[in-house]
């Protein structure tokens, strides 16, 4: 059911029209013919999130610009970061052609200091993801 808050930009008297037309006696299918016009409504008066800085966001982010349900560019969202992670457990490199690409480097076993202690430790070899930015995202960073 659309609330009031979520509401808010969209005409006062369209939206006592979805809560009239909801509560009335009608089939669970015109409910939720009802739900999905609402939704297209209220998209209407939304706008994305002004900087995407955490997976909710980017989540915000896919749902408005793409014009799909929240649930939907959640999954979306999730796919491709668990599609990535998993090619680069594999060793993979990914490309995502004028965007970058996302590969793994190995780190060797390295000297190093306890920083409470002072004491020297050995630090273990590892790998570690990495990212190289493609010459389109650059040009778009740099304007």
């Amino acid at each position: 059911m659309v609330t009031q808050s979520e509401a808010s930009g969209m005409d006062p008297d369209l939206f006592v029209e979805i809560e009239h037309a909801v509560r009335t006696d009608m089939t669970m299918e015109q409910r939720e013919r009802i739900r999905i016009v609402a939704s297209k409504v209220l998209h209407q008066h939304q706008r994305p999130p002004e900087y995407v800085r955490s997976n909710a966001d980017l989540i915000s982010y896919v749902t408005y610009t793409a014009n799909i349900a929240s649930d939907a560019a959640s999954k979306a969202v999730n796919a491709i970061i668990s599609g990535i992670t998993d090619a680069l457990k594999r060793g993979e490199d990914i490309t995502i052609r004028d965007f970058g690409v996302f590969f793994v480097v190995d780190r060797p076993a390295r000297p190093g200091q306890n920083p409470k202690t002072g004491e020297p430790i050995q630090i273990q070899a590892s790998k570690a993801p990495k990212f190289k930015a493609g010459k389109k995202l650059k040009d778009a960073i740099n304007g």
